[in-house]
């Protein structure tokens, strides 16, 4: 695929009925040498075409906009506690899909710290966030159903949009696609 920052290729297999579009990129971590990091997603990016993304949404993300190139110290992945039955887990896949680029994980290729939260007190334990709840430091990714497949901003908050289920993970694939400069 070629993207706005090179080529990208992208492996394609199947595992018990779930295809994956295997990505492999390249970072350099703190002990200065290259690390490959294989990078499974659901969907590719001929898949993606028609989910608006607002521009420069990686920066606004990942950035800390107080502080000239630093990363933000947390993200939060926020949705309404009952799209999680909803969608049939599919917002939770959703977020795994972002958490596993973002993340601090030894897999992961921005090693920001995040949470999963909710927009509003449950019957679990899980934390409270809401697009309010944005700072310098702290991102928020809201994930929701609505009328349209999209990735933009309202204050801040970055909001993944989606019409259906499976749209969810497809433009949470987006956004990690835009992370790593295939868009």
């Amino acid at each position: 695929y070629a993207g706005p920052t090179g080529n990208f290729v992208f492996d394609v297999e199947e595992t018990d009925g779930i295809k994956q579009h295997i990505l492999k990129v390249y970072t350099y971590e703190q002990d200065g040498k290259q690390h490959e990091k294989v990078i499974p997603l659901r969907y590719g990016p001929n898949e993606m075409n028609d989910i608006n993304v607002e521009r420069d949404i990686d920066n606004k993300l990942l950035l800390d906009p107080s502080k000239e190139d630093t990363l933000r110290t947390q993200i939060y992945i926020t949705q309404d506690p009952e799209l999680i039955e909803e969608s049939n887990r599919d917002s939770i896949v959703a977020a795994l899909e972002i958490m596993k680029v973002v993340g601090d994980y030894s897999f992961g290729i921005y090693k920001i710290p995040m949470k999963t939260a909710v927009l509003e007190k449950n019957d679990s334990n899980t934390t409270v966030v809401t697009c309010g709840d944005v700072t310098h430091s702290t991102g928020v990714i809201l994930i929701k159903l609505g009328s349209s497949n999209r990735i933009y901003t309202e204050e801040d908050c970055i909001i993944l949009e989606a019409t259906s289920n499976r749209d969810l993970i497809r433009v949470a694939d987006r956004l990690v696609l835009d992370l790593l400069g295939v868009f």
